[in-house]
């Protein structure tokens, strides 16, 4: 082993990384486009192919340098018995990465929820997938959380913007009823990617401990549509709520429940 043979080891990975990179975007997209391969195939595909060559140079780097491959395997084997009990965790999460681009329970560009977070799906990596969202930033999330538990897909799904609202009780409830179609009547023309069918549904929905509950539903496109409008429609009910005498639920009432 000599300084050159490590060298040129190093070179091969690093040359191995950038064709394959420019491979799969400058070759493949076109491909990709000129026989309507949708986008979440399209980059499962990617990945496949620079994990294979990446394996492959490094393959070839090793032999480069003298090293037997055969006796690195066995050694790897023996390590990764032990390696492996206390990295189950990373290696069910490889796997499930894996099951994910080739199974495609998700894809680029999707629309997901995860505990009550709505974001769109950037980027499948073989341990973990990048979300982002509107309010919580990125996600990084684990490929088995995706395995494991239940995701709700809202890609092509009607998304609702709401709004809950608890009032204190004794309030006149037509009278926050009537407040409230009001303000949805403002906020909707001012905000786009607001749906105008169905029509925004407002409903008295509970009581809790002193307390009235409405919710406010309405369809938008998307869900930067859906933070927006919901923003806007709470300044414009603070507003209406003030100038009406409406006094909302306070938090000691609602923590009593």
């Amino acid at each position: 082993m000599t300084l050159y043979l490590i060298i040129v080891a190093f070179l091969t990975v690093s040359l191995a990384n950038r064709i394959v990179k420019v491979f799969t975007k400058y070759v493949l997209t076109s491909v990709y486009e000129f026989y309507g391969v949708d986008r979440g195939l399209g980059y499962s595909f990617n990945r496949m192919i620079y994990y294979t060559v990446m394996i492959a140079a490094l393959a070839i780097s090793l032999t480069t340098v003298g090293l037997d491959l055969t006796a690195a395997a066995a050694m790897l084997g023996v390590l990764g018995i032990g390696i492996g009990f206390g990295m189950r965790n990373i290696a069910g999460n490889f796997i499930s990465g894996i099951i994910i681009l080739f199974e495609r329970p998700i894809e680029i560009g999707e629309v997901i929820e995860i505990n009550n977070k709505i974001g769109k799906i950037e980027s499948i990596r073989l341990r973990s997938t990048i979300v982002r969202t509107a309010k919580e930033g990125t996600l990084i999330v684990p490929n088995q959380y995706f395995i494991e538990q239940i995701i709700k897909n809202r890609t092509g799904s009607e998304m609702l913007a709401q709004v809950l609202i608890s009032v204190a009780y004794g309030t006149d409830t037509d009278k926050v009823e009537k407040l409230l179609r009001e303000a949805v009547e403002v906020v909707m023309p001012k905000t786009e990617g607001v749906l105008t069918a169905p029509a925004p549904d407002i409903r008295f929905v509970d009581f809790r401990n002193k307390a009235m509950d409405f919710l406010i539903e309405v369809p938008v496109a998307n869900f930067e549509a859906k933070q927006k409008f919901e923003s806007r429609l709470r300044h414009v009910i603070a507003e209406k709520f003030y100038k009406n005498g409406i006094e909302l639920a306070t938090a000691q009432l609602l923590s009593n429940e």
